[in-house]
């Protein structure tokens, strides 16, 4: 159902361009794809289906990945295909890439997905940009600037310091909610299993570690709040452990009151668009072709760099509201939660692997673009 939407929404698409572009399509060959896709495209979805449901690996989805790539070997028989090499191996690379950052899991977290798509989105701009400029009648000294890596040292410079300042809070307010929760939760745990307090008072614990917003935080506190009052006499020793636990719970509410600053994130993105426009958007005052050719490099890493490093900004913060403790149906006791346990060496190299064949990629074009390599003309 889902390709049949996404091809239906295409097609339109693809009609006005070939329209716009002067193409036309003979009444047989057109009798001809219809028919030969009503003839292939079911049998083919059947038996991809099929394969699916007899295996237990579902890594034979990977042989998808290679259908761009089949695609335009099968097309270029025919003379579909004008062959520019240097488009030719950036829509490739996109291609691939997309697939294979869908496919494989190599973490949990964004920002290496982030850093290649940026490699990838960043490299083509750059590649490209001359044409670009161009055909919205962007005059080539426009774009050239003067204090071209000041302004990048700049703005890199405010944005690490604003970095820096976020992730070692973040970091710092983290490391100390997980301690405070783990020390609440296995104290109220103890109290529970002597029948002290209610063991209904764990899951509002474990809610007040992982709140959804502010509501749900004051709800789940107010709730632990009210099994300790129900509490009954006790000896000594058990009131000072619920006395340490109350202390840990208040500071650890107060801790999650305080998380998100807006006008930090705020500024951080702000000044990360700023040093990705001026690395992208601008190139120094240089006619040596060998400069150039670092600089785009260099325009390239620096921005995917930064992109990442925002990533994983929020990648800091969703991992500080994920929940620390879950329960264990086979013996109903409460452990430390893994949220990944999967062994993922394959797509970790697999991943490493596509992120430098991206770099080599885009290296190697602007060497052909800059210094000739191979003949190509960006």
């Amino acid at each position: 159902m889902a390709g049949l939407v996404a091809t239906t929404a295409v097609i339109p698409i693809q009609l006005l361009i070939g329209l716009n572009t002067g193409e036309s399509i003979a009444p047989q060959v057109l009798v001809l794809i219809v028919v030969g896709a009503a003839l292939t495209h079911p049998i083919a979805g059947i038996a991809w289906r099929r394969a699916n449901l007899i295996t237990h690996d579902l890594g034979i989805n990977a042989i998808d990945h290679i259908r761009p790539i089949l695609s335009l070997l099968w097309l270029l028989p025919f003379s579909f295909v004008v062959v520019q090499v240097d488009y030719l191996i950036i829509g490739t690379a996109a291609l691939i890439t997309a697939n294979l950052l869908i496919g494989f899991e190599a973490e949990i977290r964004w920002g290496f997905k982030a850093l290649i798509i940026a490699l990838g989105t960043c490299g083509a701009f750059v590649y490209l940009r001359d044409g670009i400029y161009a055909s919205l009648g962007i005059g080539e000294t426009e774009w050239i600037a003067d204090g071209y890596f000041t302004w990048i040292a700049l703005s890199a410079t405010i944005f690490t310091l604003l970095l820096a300042f976020r992730v070692a809070s973040l970091v710092s307010r983290t490391n100390s909610e997980e301690s405070y929760a783990f020390s609440v939760f296995r104290k109220l745990d103890l109290l529970a299993q002597r029948g002290v307090i209610s063991g209904e008072v764990r899951e509002y614990v474990a809610r007040v570690d992982a709140p959804q917003n502010q509501a749900d935080l004051k709800e789940a506190y107010t709730g632990v709040r009210s099994h300790i009052a129900q509490v009954g006499p006790m000896d000594w020793a058990d009131r000072r452990m619920l006395n340490d636990a109350e202390w840990e719970l208040d500071t650890l509410v107060r801790s999650k009151q305080l998380g998100v600053v807006l006008g930090e994130l705020f500024a951080l993105v702000i000044f990360a668009a700023m040093t990705i426009a001026v690395a992208l958007l601008f190139c120094p005052d240089e006619d040596r072709v060998f400069t150039r050719f670092f600089v785009d490099i260099f325009a390239i890493l620096i921005s995917a760099v930064v992109v990442f490093l925002t990533v994983n900004v929020w990648d800091l913060h969703h991992e500080r509201a994920e929940r620390q403790v879950q329960q264990r149906a086979d013996y109903g006791d409460y452990v430390v939660r893994f949220p990944d346990t999967e062994r993922r060496l394959a797509d970790l190299w697999l991943s490493v692997i596509v992120g430098i064949a991206m770099l080599v990629t885009y290296t190697l074009l602007m060497g052909s673009k800059w210094l000739g390599w191979f003949g190509w003309s960006g």
